[in-house]
């Protein structure tokens, strides 16, 4: 993943950069086309508009003259020296400029500083694509009106002093009566060219070196992001092999801890297994003795013996049954039946089989079931199984005195079977409640250490409860209390 994510990223890296120096080199054409060459035209076709009104016109018709191939040289006119004087004192005063040229029919009429020499001209380069030469700029302007072309290198050489400079040269038409800058419409009276050269030398690289901070900013700005992303990444890559890990980790021991509770299961099963046998041959036994059926015992220990070893093995045949439930459960190997059953009769009953033990431990059992037989689609056996715990572990865990209540309604709204055992015995605190319904564990009070237990008696009745599709509910306040309710859909 994460190398993917670097090769994603370089991939995005180039192309951010090649965009970058595309906008870089947008930004210098804009910026050249808008901001140097409109300047110079500006200021050229100010210049030019200004000298053609105040002497051009004037000279003109000289002018002409001189370009009729009978004249003399025209250093050999006075007239030509005062116009060359007068050129010289209107634009020679003009400041940012480094040469201005006059020419008549192509030929060039005064050259304001012909000491400047350009050793090395690369050419003339319009908005950095069409290459010009003086004469061809010389004709696009006669034909066109204004044109201003760059030279972005040349080296100059005056008085012997060499630099590298960049110009613009901007070629403006002169002609008898122009006086509008608007040149290009007006090209065709043009009888004369102004060459004018202005030093851009620093705008250009002023221009140049904003347009390196352009591609930089961009660039370092993603590789910025890029890094932080790539580290959140590399972060993110490894929190995630640790949890994965550490998943690993905990499904290896689910998968243990599974598999240690699945043998622990079938190892309960087997022992209960083997213990009934025996179990039922005590209890047969033990009833036989009880009885006297072979023999009178004439020792009331010995009855007394045998009564103990009766109740006994009855108690531990049904704590073996838990167990044998409850792994069943665990292993889902447990089924339950849908059949008809009375729930009014099957707590009567229920609640007649604990009136023995209610009276023995002088708690007193109350019921307050409905005059109507209420049948549910239940097993029979289980629902039995789960009213029989529920109030036995009420009046177990009740102090003498006190109330064990049974109730029983149907909910019409929502088409239940409602069954609540409260007590007023010791109750739990909220968080002893989830102990009591975990297997093998005891809530520690001094009735519980009072009654044996192997801490199934909750837990399988939830689970049975829930087999058979209803919903368990316990509520306990220490010292008030416990109220648990079963409910069950009805047919």
């Amino acid at each position: 993943m994460l190398s993917q994510l670097r090769y994603t990223g370089i991939a995005i890296f180039i192309i951010t950069t090649l965009v970058a120096i595309l906008l870089g080199f947008i930004f210098k054409m804009v910026a050249i086309d808008n901001v140097l060459l409109s300047s110079a035209s500006q200021q050229s076709n100010a210049i030019a508009s200004a000298y053609n009104r105040v002497i051009w016109d004037r000279y003109y018709p000289f002018i002409s003259f001189l370009n009729n191939p009978s004249a003399q040289k025209k250093d050999a006119y006075p007239q030509f020296m005062s116009f060359i004087n007068e050129s010289k004192a209107m634009l020679g005063k003009k400041s940012g400029l480094v040469s201005i040229k006059i020419y008549s029919k192509g030929n060039l009429l005064w050259d304001m500083n012909p000491e400047v020499k350009i050793d090395k001209e690369e050419g003339y380069t319009e908005n950095w694509f069409e290459k010009l030469d003086t004469k061809q700029a010389l004709e696009k302007s006669s034909k066109n009106g204004e044109v201003s072309v760059i030279i972005p290198s040349i080296i100059l050489e005056e008085n012997g002093a060499k630099a590298s400079k960049a110009l613009i040269k901007s070629f403006v038409p002169l002609g008898r009566g122009i006086t509008d800058p608007e040149f290009a419409a007006l090209a065709n009276l043009a009888d004369g060219i102004i060459e004018i050269s202005f030093d851009i030398t620093e705008p250009l690289r002023t221009i140049n070196i904003i347009q390196y901070i352009i591609i930089a900013v961009i660039s370092i700005s993603f590789s910025v992001v890029f890094i932080i992303f790539l580290r959140m990444s590399q972060r993110a890559e490894t929190l995630v092999e640790k949890q994965n890990d550490a998943s690993i980790e905990l499904a290896n021991a689910k998968a243990s801890a599974e598999a240690e509770s699945q043998e622990k299961s079938r190892f309960l099963a087997n022992v209960s297994h083997e213990l009934r046998t025996p179990l039922n041959a005590i209890i047969g036994f033990s009833e036989i003795i009880s009885s006297e059926s072979m023999g009178p015992l004439n020792n009331e220990h010995y009855k007394g013996f045998i009564k103990d070893i009766h109740t006994s093995s009855v108690h531990l045949l049904s704590l073996i049954n838990d167990i044998l439930d409850f792994s069943k459960i665990e292993e889902n190997r447990f089924e339950v039946a849908s059949e008809e059953v009375d729930i009014t009769k099957t707590i009567m009953v229920c609640m007649r089989m604990m009136v023995a033990k209610a009276e023995e431990l002088k708690v007193n059992l109350v019921d307050e079931l409905p005059k109507e037989h209420i049948i549910g689609m239940l097993d029979a056996k289980r629902i039995k199984q789960v009213i029989l715990n529920l109030v036995s572990n009420a009046v177990k865990f009740t102090p003498p005195e006190g109330t064990v209540k049974v109730k029983c309604w149907v909910d019409q709204t929502n088409n239940h079977v409602i069954i609540s055992i409260s007590d007023t015995g010791v109750g739990m605190e909220a968080q002893d409640i989830a102990k009591a319904l975990t297997p093998f564990k005891q809530v520690d009070n001094k009735l519980s250490k009072q009654h044996a237990g192997t801490g199934l008696g909750l837990p399988l009745t939830k689970r049975l409860v829930e087999l058979m599709k209803g919903r368990f509910n316990i509520m306990s306040e220490l010292g008030l209390g416990t109220t648990v309710t079963i409910s069950f859909p009805l047919p």
